[in-house]
């Protein structure tokens, strides 16, 4: 039996564009925000607001182009089970992609109570203790509660983060990490 080709229905995915645009709209008065500012003190704030905006600008364009082209054409394989043949799609091994992006759409409120709720934690502590601490624990904390990750990935995680951190920040940059009111001068 050869696969088969299903049309695929066309959805308007209305939530990236509203977010693309929120953070465009962000990034745009950020930038604006530091036009006042002394040089010295406006770099990276423009830096990050003006890569933010063409990194949105960027993802519009997608969108567009996504709205444009007509919609693939889906392929299904026969998958024979208990004599019964059934049309499955895609390919096991890599997965279907549009289940990726609907996992938002189709969360509950307990997932996104739980997301919200270690961004929540993360701004917390970063407030509370500075971001040195918190980067290491947090990224502990999540990939071993959460992502049931090993050891050696918690590992590596924390020094590629934090040591970019560091180096970045401290070292290349020359500009001081949020150090919490705990620690804080």
């Amino acid at each position: 039996m050869t696969p088969q080709q299903e049309p695929r229905a066309r959805v308007v995915p209305y939530g990236d564009w509203v977010i693309t645009l929120a953070f465009l709209v962000m990034m745009a008065g950020a930038y604006f925000l530091t036009l006042g500012w002394p040089p010295n003190a406006a770099f990276f704030p423009q830096l990050l607001a003006a890569t933010g905006a063409v990194m949105c600008l960027v993802q519009l364009g997608c969108l567009a182009w996504q709205a444009r082209t007509p919609p693939a054409r889906r392929e299904t394989r026969p998958v024979v089970s208990n004599g019964e043949v059934a049309l499955v799609e895609g390919d096991e091994e890599q997965g279907n992609e549009d289940e990726f992006h609907k996992v938002f759409t189709h969360a509950d409120g307990r997932s996104w109570a739980a997301c919200l709720g270690w961004i929540g934690l993360f701004f917390v502590s970063m407030y509370t203790v500075g971001l040195l601490i918190t980067l290491p624990v947090f990224t502990v904390l999540y990939l071993r509660g959460v992502a049931k990750a090993s050891w050696l990935t918690c590992l590596l995680y924390v020094l590629g983060t934090a040591g970019v951190m560091y180096l970045l920040f401290v070292m290349f940059l020359h500009l001081p990490l949020p150090q919490g009111v705990l620690f804080g001068e």
